[in-house]
């Protein structure tokens, strides 16, 4: 068997694994769990002088999979934080299983309200990015700048593909707490 259809299987081996939660359609008590979760971790976070959940600045090769799976991706530091334990007992109080089922949700909510926002405000943004990747091939710009900005363009165009996976149904169980999200960790919020 070749290298690439080896690396090609793995890859996609890597994401049915990854889906294990998305085999089901996300529910009401899902989301309201985590959104109670996430609620009940801001305030622990304030009990303590770094945050429970971890929104720190990541690389841009580890950009990708934490917009894509930010619980997830964020499960181990989270494992090393003083209110480890606290935060196993408000996540299972809000319905779930463990770090991992919750986590699984969430990277599944956080991808259906990111969706949900993009459609909202980025309405013919494929279309933007062809025309501005035109307008740079016809610029005379270094290529090395062209390179630089040509692979900004292609990584947000995969962004807004990603998105526009979401199931729909997904979509369909956030959007009635799409503002509860929107008001998350800001000052002033639930």
């Amino acid at each position: 068997m070749s290298v690439m259809i080896r690396t090609v299987l793995l890859a996609v081996s890597a994401m049915v694994l990854s889906t294990g939660v998305s085999a089901q359609n996300l529910t009401d008590g899902d989301v309201r769990g985590f959104l109670n979760s996430m609620k009940e971790l801001e305030v622990l976070s304030k009990n303590y002088d770094e945050p429970v959940i971890a929104d720190d600045v990541v690389s841009m090769e580890d950009a990708a999979t934490r917009m894509m799976a930010p619980f997830s991706s964020g499960l181990e530091q989270m494992r090393g934080h003083a209110a480890y334990g606290q935060m196993l007992d408000i996540v299972r109080d809000n319905g779930f299983s463990g770090a991992e089922h919750w986590a699984g949700v969430g990277d599944r909510v956080m991808r259906a309200v990111l969706a949900l926002t993009m459609e909202a405000n980025m309405s013919g943004a494929d279309a933007k990015i062809a025309s501005a990747l035109r307008e740079l091939e016809a610029s005379d710009l270094p290529e090395d700048q062209k390179t630089m900005m040509r692979n900004m363009m292609q990584t947000g165009n995969q962004m807004l593909q990603t998105f526009s996976d979401v199931p729909a149904a997904d979509k369909a169980a956030v959007t009635p707490y799409l503002s509860e999200f929107e008001n998350l960790g800001q000052a002033g919020g639930p």
